[in-house]
């Protein structure tokens, strides 16, 4: 299990940020987002409903990788997070029917009934 420290953290976001910037997502607004790094939590990230994104230095979830779940990379952690974070700064890009027809829900129905966190169906709790 490696701790994320901010040198790990730059590096991931400006792989993310890259990766955003050549499918034009990367806007102004998703720029202006807040990305943190915290001390610890429970998944391997979060984006609050208010956009802003944290991750922890140390969390439960990256514990799992000592008992064998899967080790998840810091840049998809974040590509992850920074998707949600789109969705919040530009809802345009989710609150669709293409959304609806690729994902087989609507983007919003995820924030309207609560879920247990479960390591085998989340990425991040």
């Amino acid at each position: 299990m490696r701790i994320v420290n901010m040198a790990r953290l730059n590096r991931s976001l400006r792989t993310a940020i890259a990766d955003f910037e050549a499918c034009g997502l990367y806007t102004d607004e998703l720029h202006a987002v807040p990305v943190r790094l915290t001390l610890a939590g429970r998944a391997y990230g979060w984006c609050w409903n208010t956009g802003e994104i944290d991750i922890p230095a140390v969390s439960l979830a990256r514990l799992g990788e000592i008992f064998g779940r899967p080790r998840f990379a810091l840049r998809d952690i974040l590509r992850h997070e920074m998707a949600h974070a789109l969705a919040h700064v530009h809802p345009e890009v989710v609150d669709n029917a293409e959304f609806r027809d690729v994902f087989g829900a609507p983007y919003w129905s995820e924030w309207e009934t609560p879920h247990d966190y479960d390591p085998d169906l989340f990425l991040t709790g």
